[in-house]
This record gives C-alpha cells, sequence and structure tokens, in this order.
C-alpha cells in the first residue's frame, strides 16, 4: 500500500442506548494507523476513509493505485455518560451487629447501570481499587440466605457471595441496593470495615462488567468509591431526677 489515505472523525449525540442519525463532521483528522484521539461523553463517533461520505476523506491506495470502495468506515464508538452513585462517605453501625442492611443510594447519569459491592482493606483507593484477597464480608440480596437472580426488573449476579452485581434501571439498581445486607463471616462490626462500590453504564448489545476485564464496558476510577463501615460508639450511663425540696 502506498498511501494509507487520509481519515475523518464524525460524531452524532448518544441518549438513552441509541446513536443519533445525524452525524456531524468533526475537525479531527487522522492520518495514520493507529487511531489514538480523545472523545467526549453522550456521543457515539465514527472514522471514514470514505470521500462520499465527508469531503476531506482520501481512500488508501496500493502500488497499482488501486483504491478499494467498500468497508471504508468504522462502526460506531459509543461512549456514554457515566454512572454515578451518590452515597456517604461512612455508613454507622452497631458495633454488636453481624450484619448492616445497605440504604438505597440513588443512581444517576446514564439510564441503566451495573453496580458491584466488594470488600476491601482500606479507605485508599487507586484505579479501580483491589477487593480483599480473604474477604470477610458477604453480601446477601434480601437477605433470605439464597441465591436470588433478580430484584423485580433488576438482575441480581452473584448473590450470597464475596461480591455482588446489580443491573438494570437507575431505579431498579438504586432499590435493589437497598435490600442488600453486608454479613461478616465471624464476629461483629466493632472495627471499621470497607467497601468498594464500582458502576458502569450497561448498553444493548455490548457485555458489561464491573470487574477490569472480560467485557466491552469495564469500570473507571471515576465510577469507583470506598465507602466505611463505621461502628458508632455506646456509652452506658444511668440517669435519675432529684427532687430538692425548699424550707
Amino acid at each position: 500500500m502506498t498511501s494509507q489515505g487520509t481519515i475523518k472523525r464524525q460524531y452524532a449525540t448518544y441518549s438513552s442506548g441509541v446513536c443519533g442519525t445525524t452525524w456531524t463532521n468533526d475537525t479531527t483528522t487522522a492520518t495514520s494507523f493507529p487511531v489514538s484521539e480523545s472523545v467526549e461523553r453522550a456521543r457515539c463517533y465514527r472514522w471514514t476513509l470514505d470521500p462520499g461520505l465527508v469531503s476531506g476523506a482520501v481512500r488508501p491506495a496500493d502500488s497499482s493505485s488501486f483504491q478499494p470502495t467498500s468497508n471504508l468506515t468504522s462502526p460506531p464508538l459509543i461512549v456514554p455518560v457515566e454512572t454515578f452513585v451518590r452515597l456517604p462517605s461512612v455508613l454507622h453501625v452497631d458495633p454488636r451487629a453481624t450484619w448492616l442492611g445497605l440504604p438505597g443510594l440513588p443512581v444517576a447519569g446514564h439510564p441503566t447501570a451495573m453496580v458491584c459491592l466488594y470488600q476491601v482493606s482500606s479507605s485508599t483507593l487507586t484505579g479501580i481499587g483491589t477487593p480483599m484477597a480473604s474477604p470477610l464480608i458477604s453480601f446477601d440480596f434480601g437477605g433470605n440466605g439464597t441465591a436470588d437472580n433478580s430484584a423485580g426488573s433488576a438482575t441480581v449476579e452473584r448473590d450470597n457471595t464475596t461480591n455482588i452485581g446489580i443491573s438494570g434501571t437507575q431505579a431498579d439498581v438504586q432499590s435493589g441496593i437497598g435490600q442488600i445486607r453486608a454479613i461478616l463471616s465471624s464476629g461483629n462490626y466493632s472495627a471499621s470495615k470497607y467497601l468498594l462500590l464500582r458502576a458502569v453504564p450497561t448498553l444493548t448489545g455490548y457485555t458489561t462488567s464491573c470487574d477490569a476485564s472480560g467485557s466491552q464496558l469495564n469500570a473507571h476510577s471515576s465510577g469507583t468509591r470506598i465507602v466505611e463501615i463505621r461502628p458508632f460508639g455506646l456509652n452506658m450511663s444511668s440517669e435519675a431526677t432529684i427532687n430538692l425540696g425548699r424550707r
């Protein structure tokens, strides 16, 4: 091949899991492979060598000046909005308790999402965090001791294990999180424990994972949080009312 051609980029809006039908010519132009460019969220992108699609694009050519006429445009690259879980940094618990019911945490951003929970060893967060090798906490959806696989319209993954995932609409995920119990394998919550929460958008036709690999959509550091389960102090005191008479 004597010429790689000239690549042009286009973008369309992305909303509710669908790329828009109107594509706008971008100012970005790549002249060599591989393409490495910045992108914006809530957009779909495609790259093309087809001058019939974008003015200025140039088809590649070989030494015989042959130029292909098909397969000149990439499939769309979808860059969804992020998923956010609005959670407190600290959840308080009775130090005598052996389990904690999680609150229904508001979910925002992408209309559909997956949220996963793990235990970590400390409040320090690097990247998407590293779950404990031997966690003490298991997560039980519904607190019934069985492995459920649904929560209304949401999907429950790995219930009754040391990491759990809830996926569905924002409302379904929020409701599902509120039905999870964080159960200690032994002892009670007499000392702080730390949970790692990862959130990632879900898209029809794409595989999603809260882990670092194995899917087309993975967790990002911006969708990762650590929350502390902190025992509150218990004080024992005796109060009495003393009536003082007057003479």
